[in-house]
């Protein structure tokens, strides 16, 4: 690869600029003027003061963003920046070959002068300061009023009573017990809370999973929306059983 060398003589600025007025540079076309930098010396000795005036069209129009910006210059460190560029082979000129081309690579020169764009204290600046700040204050969560009540019962905590049953040992294989026995201790648990997941009910029965699914079907509803998804509650003929005087269970 060979380097073309004849502009390496020229001199160039590296500023960093912020990142709203690198979106505006980035929408311009080859050609347009993007704005000046305006050279003046307050102080006969004194150094001199840039000023970039931004003339590119804002592309967020909702946004005033500040068209003045100081550059605070200083000398770079000599023979350590260049400026390099690259011309690639059209798709045509790798087509007329069969020589493999490679990519042209050119010395521009080398940095002069880096340095930062810093805005003005102007009113556009200014408002952009608060917007920033009104935006960074806006919390991430915010309470919200719901239309309809949601009252939640909290599931069975069933951790303390695995602990004991590996304390306990190996377990034990499941009995059937009566029907009737089952139901009735179904029964007493949904008193205490309206929604269980199976695999809590197995561990309060100690049921076969086949034989509690299905007295669960005679006397429950498995539920398979939210709040209450994949858990299991009485059927409405079975939730007022033991609220009232002489109430009994349905007959199954």
């Amino acid at each position: 690869m060979e380097l073309d060398t004849t502009n390496a003589d020229r001199s160039w600025w590296l500023v960093k600029v912020p990142n709203y007025l690198h979106e505006t540079l980035e929408q311009a076309k080859d050609g347009d003027d993007v704005g000046f930098v305006k050279m003046t010396r307050p102080r006969p000795q004194g150094p001199m003061e840039f000023i970039l005036d931004v003339r590119s069209k804002n592309p967020n129009p909702e946004m005033e963003i500040p068209t003045e910006h100081r550059l605070v210059m200083q000398p770079a460190p000599k023979h350590m920046l260049s400026v390099f560029s690259e011309v690639l082979p059209s798709d045509e000129e790798r087509r007329g070959t069969t020589v493999v081309q490679s990519k042209e690579v050119s010395l521009e020169g080398r940095v002069s002068l880096k340095g930062d764009a810093k805005p003005l204290a102007m009113n556009a600046y200014m408002k952009l300061k608060r917007s920033r700040a009104t935006e960074a204050a806006k919390p991430t969560r915010e309470t919200r009023v719901l239309d309809q009540a949601f009252t939640a019962r909290p599931r069975v905590m069933m951790h303390l009573q695995k602990q004991q049953e590996k304390a306990m040992g190996p377990k034990l294989k499941k009995v059937r017990a009566p029907f009737q026995d089952v139901v009735d201790q179904l029964l007493v648990l949904f008193q205490k809370h309206e929604y269980y997941a199976f695999k809590d009910l197995q561990h309060l029965t100690q049921q076969p999973e086949s034989y509690l699914k299905e007295v669960l079907h005679k006397i429950a509803m498995y539920q398979t929306k939210n709040p209450h998804k994949n858990m299991w509650h009485l059927r409405p003929d079975y939730r007022t059983y033991g609220q009232e005087d002489g109430a009994g269970p349905p007959s199954l």
